[in-house]
């Protein structure tokens, strides 16, 4: 227990290094774990700030595609629970044309 901040010390450094010689390792990771984390975010948050220092435009334009797939999933969720709702209805109709044509049908 009081080594937990010892090793997450030392493994923030070790991603920091992963980082700054390998930065698309840990761009995506980085800033969409900002982004959706519960809790803490200190250790993004480290990562994130110590990455933008040195591959600002990488930071920025990952920020941009990580911003641009969370507006097109939630779009494409409002679309898809709109077309539901349209075949929900559609279904509606369907089957009250069909319980007006039972008694059509059960006369004959």
């Amino acid at each position: 227990s009081s080594q937990a901040p010892a090793v997450q010390a030392v493994m923030l450094a070790v991603l920091k290094q992963i980082g700054r010689q390998q930065p698309h390792l840990l761009v995506y990771p980085v800033v969409a774990g900002l982004r959706t984390a519960k809790g803490p975010v200190q250790q993004y948050r480290a990562l994130y700030e110590d990455m933008k220092g040195h591959s600002p435009d990488l930071i920025q334009s990952c920020v941009q595609m990580v911003a641009e797939l969370h507006r097109v999933a939630v779009l494409w969720e409002e679309d898809w629970h709109s077309t539901m709702l349209g075949l929900g209805s559609a279904l509606n109709q369907i089957f009250a044309q069909f319980k007006g044509a039972v008694p059509n049908l059960e006369g004959d």
